[in-house]
């Protein structure tokens, strides 16, 4: 284990330069259809070069935002689903 000490000032910049990309990972009995689904919700494009029968991904057009990764996992469906995805959609002001 490395000893090294940080300073708290460090170690905040260590954290912001690992998490500016990240992927949320998720579970699927078929990751590909999910992948189909999800794009036109959110704005997203397939993960250029991402080519696996038992996984998909998709990333925010513009890079701006996270991926979302989805792997085939052989396990039914056994609970409710412990995270879900919010979508909010920009209103324009009726008034002008």
């Amino acid at each position: 284990m490395d000893a090294r000490r940080y300073s708290f000032k460090d170690e905040m910049m260590l954290f912001a330069m690992a998490a500016t990309r990240w992927t949320l990972g998720c579970d699927a009995n078929d990751p590909h259809r999910l992948a189909d689904f999800w794009p036109e919700a959110l704005g997203c494009v397939a993960e250029r070069g991402y080519d696996d029968p038992d996984g998909a991904s998709i990333i925010d057009a513009e890079g701006k935002g996270p991926a979302i990764g989805w792997l085939r996992v052989p396990e039914e469906k056994s609970a409710k689903n412990r995270l879900h995805v919010d979508i909010r959609v920009l209103v324009k002001d009726r008034a002008t």
